[in-house]
């Protein structure tokens, strides 16, 4: 059961946010599905991309985020890379837990911002 999604007709904000998303359900498929270390391991490593694709592309604004929001980014970036190397090793399933909620939270922070009126950077 591998639930395809789609970004069609969204807003900025939504697509920025539809990553996020994706991911965590990507993660969770693949928390329930342990035998398959190859899908978890490339589902682990889009994560750490996206995260590092995400401070990349907020490193050319950093002028205009606030410094937290940047120190938030590259730490968050750092500890995806870090927990897919970790969980290619061995599997913790309470590290899987905090990666889809990291991403969940990240998914809703930025879908918060459009309500809040913050202008999307994507």
């Amino acid at each position: 059961m591998n639930a395809m999604l789609n970004s069609v007709d969204l807003s900025p904000h939504q697509e920025l946010a539809f990553p996020f998303l994706q991911s965590a359900v990507q993660i969770d498929q693949a928390r329930q599905n342990p035998d398959d270390r190859d899908a978890l391991m490339a589902v682990l490593e889009n994560n750490a991309l996206l995260w590092t694709h995400i401070k990349t592309y907020f490193s050319g604004h950093f002028d205009e985020i606030p410094s937290e929001y940047r120190e938030f980014l590259v730490r968050m970036s750092d500890f995806m890379m870090r927990s897919a190397i970790v969980l290619n090793r061995s599997m913790d399933l309470d590290l899987m837990d905090k990666l889809v909620a990291l991403n969940l939270n990240m998914c809703e922070q930025i879908l918060s911002a459009q309500k809040n009126g913050t202008a999307a950077h994507a």
